[in-house]
């Protein structure tokens, strides 16, 4: 693999890594800040290899799970959802192609009970890398975790304020996002 080769995990050390050091009443605002700057060096040491990247900020992570029950609905869609802001859309929208990133890397970590993301597609293909990041509440994700239990896959989207959808990405491992999902639907919760 050449350095224009999608970037293997490890790579730039853990962005991640950074948001558990944060301590103090403004932990929130700092783990955050620390996870768009670590999107913001991965961005560069993609660009510094030759891929074309496109940064996007969630303002907001909705959580959608399929509905269980004798409600529950085998073609619903399920994930994180990342609403971006308008220039964030544009942006994604001139390089996002339907099944165009077949390969993707997780950085996470966790924090006073929130979830901070970078989550890395890659176009080898075309050498476009999107970067997202994004932060929610672990509690909210608790149907979630068990509709990705069941489905064994994971999706994310990509929405604006006006639910506008933009793109979705399949993940067939799920655990690089829920790392204790097999813990969790066997504990029922």
């Amino acid at each position: 693999m050449d350095e224009r080769d999608a970037p293997g995990e490890g790579d730039g050390g853990d962005p991640g890594e950074r948001v558990e050091d944060v301590t103090g009443t403004d932990a929130h605002d700092a783990a955050w800040e620390a996870t768009r700057d670590d999107m913001a060096a991965l961005a560069e040491e993609r660009r510094e290899g030759g891929w074309d990247v496109v940064t996007l900020t969630a303002g907001d992570v909705r959580i959608e799970a399929r509905a269980t029950g004798p409600e529950a609905d085998d073609e619903g869609r399920y994930g994180l959802v990342f609403v971006v802001p308008k220039g964030d859309a544009e942006a994604f929208a001139d390089v996002f192609e339907e099944g165009g990133f077949p390969a993707y890397e997780v950085y996470r970590a966790e924090r006073d009970g929130r979830v901070f993301l970078v989550v890395s597609y890659f176009d080898p293909e075309s050498e476009t890398c999107i970067l997202a990041a994004a932060t929610y509440l672990k509690r909210d994700a608790s149907r979630l975790v068990r509709t990705v239990a069941e489905t064994e896959e994971m999706y994310t989207h990509v929405e604006t304020l006006d639910r506008t959808h933009l793109g979705s990405f399949q993940h067939e491992d799920h655990t690089k996002f829920f790392p204790a999902v097999e813990t969790v639907a066997d504990a029922g919760e």
